[in-house]
């Protein structure tokens, strides 16, 4: 039998990262994604499809993102070296799996192992590397 080969797509998403809002509701109790999280959404997913024109990958998947945000000019790297400041982490990562569902896999419940991390950059962006697992 063939072994089927492991498969990795990387993207290189040039916007500035957005993490996903709470949830807003109505006065009748509906809940809806602030307008901020639906755009940079929808932004990130339209960059993805320009990248990526297979069918969503199936089965479990690895992804690694690094999100690179401008330090702010009244922030040295002397007064804070790393961005442990918000949005936080998970934030940024649930708005980039959000984005991706339906182009580069069907659901974020595939992924299995995932490493993340912010930084200090010249330009802000995101970069993922996602790898099918056996």
């Amino acid at each position: 039998m063939k072994k089927k080969a492991r498969l990795m797509i990387e993207f290189n998403f040039d916007v500035s990262p957005v993490a996903k809002g709470r949830p807003k509701l109505t006065r009748f109790g509906k809940a809806y994604t602030p307008k901020k999280t639906k755009v940079f959404e929808q932004d990130v997913k339209s960059l993805a499809k320009e990248q990526y024109e297979g069918k969503p990958l199936l089965g479990p998947l690895k992804i690694s993102i690094v999100f690179s945000i401008t330090r702010p000019k009244s922030v040295s790297v002397k007064k804070r070296k790393y961005p442990t400041v918000r949005p936080d982490l998970d934030n940024y990562i649930k708005a980039v799996l959000d984005s991706l569902n339906g182009v580069l896999f069907h659901d974020d419940s595939q992924v299995i192992t995932m490493t993340c991390s912010k930084q200090y950059a010249e330009e802000s962006g995101i970069y993922v590397k996602c790898e099918t697992l056996k």
